[in-house]
């Protein structure tokens, strides 16, 4: 009978390796570790006291502001941060949120995300704005003009992840996820994008801080850190490399030193009131069987949420603004922060290492933020071959563990700085889901070879070729030896050959490079279209000027853009009729560009232009003159010239009321956007006027919208 029954599980397991044809199915998340189960918290605690301990965990992992620790650097900063001194500030003329910022926003909001409590997701919300675009707008334009995150919006439900490999019953085990309400995190990313834009125009931020920036990613990081490495080495110069870790940085951020950063860094006083706003009265929801747990929050920024990363990235980027000794630097990462301290003996890198900790050290207390003992490490690099005696290193009192290696950013680096430690980690995970495809495929039965060789480019050498920059520079003999051992297991799965077969011929029969020589063109890559490098292989050279490089965060691919548009637009000058109405197009063209560069004026100079043309080719009444009148008022709100943006909403709008109906949609919202300009500089009587005669226009404006959709 046991046979019987064996035999019955092998067919049935055979059968549906071999029947499989779902990608990302469970034979995928089987073989590559992609199944997370839920963690079973009910296993962790009393049942008689589930509710209180569920609580002490919440507590652990949102702390409370104790007022009662405050020295005197904190009793300052809370009185400079409380609503009457914030209410004092002068409000500025705040541009309204348009239509593009928007529809910018909803375009890029994924579609397949959890909800928050009110289970609205990113879809709902689209169609919610497809059917009736004015709403989210006016809603939004009404929390900026109130200063007002409304407090339905700041109610999030956390579910609680268990780390891989951690004690379950130890509170730090979990990573706390807040499922926002998606409208939240919709105005979120309009405000966070107003934010950034401040920030990097004003040149801010840190140039070591990495992360959380556009076209700016670990290898940015990862090559700055190794720059300064092998320039000290080259310089036979003694390197520490100190890797310090923040306890629950997100979860951890001081709220009034949130808002002291941000008037000392100049932000417009609408913003920081509103931002006032959206950090108090939060609170999480945790949902445990048919029991609720409800939290209040005092410290930190939900994870899952658009704005905390960045308000976490001000408060890092006061320490990194620090004025250090000669020959330190530090560079973080999200919140991953790394001491790169250089001397030519061990005496004095003691030292200048030990006053930098305490420089760390007093930032830290300021913001009211630990430092995970067990994850701060230092790696000793000498000038060639081992150090003597390590130094001693300091931290508030305890030792800071010097190791031989240690991990940052994904990368394992050694004392030798040969990257072996990170190929053997790489092999011994990846030979490990190798071995768990190979109960997935016989020679007659199995996965599909054209799945496993899909899970093999997108999973197997992805993972080896990350930052391939930082450690394949030098690929001697050893590493390319250990990175064909483990492309041959998975080539033996994707031909279904005999275990004798040549490594070469495998290569052939599945179509592969040799990873060598993948590793090598992904070092290539990154170096000339990334990192902005030249580079060569064999006698070819690549030149990364003739590249479009992302160094500038993302600006130069405009500025060039805009450089082609101009010689465009010469061009059809000389070789189009004066009147084409191309060259309108691209006059438009270069509005819209040199916005995007932050050259307001350049902008509004190219769309008066466009104005005039359509004036005298089309005529001062054509429905296009009234478009272009609208995006040249919108300029003129973002310069805070709002008398002249308003004389161009009226001529707009005496355009389309007479060309299109009262009821058409560039009538309507051409009256919403003249309205919110009236309540902003506070001419009510008239935007109640316009507001009025939207709403008698609304319903019908709607059907026919609805009735076009049903017709096609």
């Amino acid at each position: 009978m046991r046979k019987m029954v064996m035999k019955a599980k092998t067919i049935s397991w055979k059968k549906f390796c071999t029947e499989t044809t779902s990608k990302y199915g469970p034979l995928y998340k089987t073989a590559f570790d992609k199944f997370f189960k839920p963690p079973n918290i009910s296993r962790t605690i009393d049942s008689d006291n589930s509710t209180l301990n569920i609580q002490n965990i919440l507590q652990h992992l949102f702390q409370k502001d104790d007022i009662q620790k405050d020295n005197n650097h904190h009793q300052l900063i809370r009185q400079t941060t409380t609503i009457e001194e914030l209410s004092k500030l002068a409000t500025d003329q705040t541009p309204n949120i348009t239509e593009d910022e928007l529809n910018y926003v909803l375009q890029v909001l994924p579609k397949n995300k959890a909800p928050g409590p009110d289970g609205l997701d990113g879809n709902i919300v689209k169609l919610l704005h497809k059917a009736q675009p004015l709403i989210l707008n006016s809603l939004f334009n009404k929390y900026l003009q109130l200063h007002c995150f409304p407090i339905q919006l700041k109610y999030a439900e956390v579910v609680l992840f268990n780390k891989k490999f951690k004690d379950p019953t130890d509170p730090n085990s979990y990573r706390p996820i807040s499922l926002l309400p998606t409208i939240a995190k919709v105005f979120e990313k309009i405000l966070l994008n107003r934010l950034q834009y401040h920030y990097h125009t004003n040149k801010l931020l840190h140039q070591n801080k990495f992360g959380f920036q556009s076209s700016i990613s670990t290898e940015h990081a990862l090559q700055h850190l190794m720059e300064k490495v092998y320039d000290n080495r080259k310089h036979s110069r003694y390197t520490i490399l100190i890797s310090i870790d923040i306890k629950g940085a997100f979860d951890s951020i001081w709220w009034p030193s949130i808002l002291n950063t941000l008037i000392q860094d100049n932000t417009p006083n609408n913003y920081i009131l509103l931002i006032r706003d959206y950090l108090q009265n939060r609170r999480i929801e945790f949902n445990y069987g048919h029991t609720k747990i409800h939290y209040d929050l005092q410290k930190g920024c939900p994870q899952g949420s658009c704005l905390g990363p960045f308000l976490w990235s001000i408060i890092a980027n006061k320490i990194l603004k620090t004025k250090w000794d000669e020959d330190v630097d530090l560079q973080a990462f999200a919140d991953d922060f790394i001491f790169i301290i250089t001397s030519n003996n061990r005496r004095d890198l003691e030292k200048k290492a030990t006053k930098a900790l305490q420089q760390f050290s007093k930032w830290a207390i300021e913001e009211k933020l630990s430092i995970s003992q067990d994850k701060t490490q230092a790696l000793i690099l000498g000038k060639k071959g081992n150090i003597k005696r390590m130094p001693t290193l300091k931290y508030e009192g305890w030792k800071v563990k010097c190791v031989n290696n240690f991990k940052y950013l994904g990368i394992t680096k050694d004392k030798n700085l040969n990257f072996i430690p990170h190929l053997q980690k790489l092999k011994r995970d990846l030979m490990k889901q190798a071995n768990k495809l190979a109960v997935m495929s016989g020679r007659n039965w199995g996965v599909n070879p054209k799945l496993t060789r899909l899970w093999y480019k997108t999973v197997a050498e992805r993972r080896i070729c990350y930052a391939a920059s930082t450690w394949a520079e030098n690929l001697n003999n050893k590493k390319i030896a250990q990175l064909s051992t483990v492309q041959r297991l998975f080539t033996l799965k994707i031909t279904r050959a005999y275990r004798t077969t040549p490594s070469s011929a495998l290569l052939i029969l599945s179509g592969l490079l040799p990873l060598h020589l993948m590793v090598k063109k992904e070092v290539i890559m990154t170096n000339v279209t990334r990192l902005g490098r030249n580079d060569k292989l064999g006698r070819t050279h690549f030149n990364a000027m003739d590249y479009d490089t992302q160094i500038s965060q993302g600006m130069r691919k405009y500025k060039d853009a805009a450089k082609m548009q101009l010689e465009v637009l010469e061009i059809k000058k000389k070789i189009l009729n004066k009147n084409d109405i191309g060259i309108a197009l691209t006059l438009n063209t270069l509005s819209a560009l040199y916005g995007k560069t932050g050259k307001v004026e350049e902008a509004e100079k190219f769309c008066r232009k466009a104005v005039e043309f359509r004036k005298r080719v089309l005529g001062k009444t054509h429905a296009d003159v009234g478009k272009q009148l609208c995006n040249l008022a919108a300029i003129c709100c973002h310069r805070k010239q709002c008398n002249e943006a308003v004389d161009y909403y009226k001529e707009a709008l005496e355009i389309f009321s007479n060309t299109l109906g009262a009821e058409n949609s560039y009538t309507v919202k051409t009256k919403n956007n003249l309205a919110s300009l009236f309540v902003e500089t506070e001419n009510y009587k008239e935007a109640e006027k316009l507001y009025k005669e939207i709403i008698t226009c609304m319903p019908q404006e709607l059907a026919v919208k609805l009735n076009g959709k049903i017709l096609t």
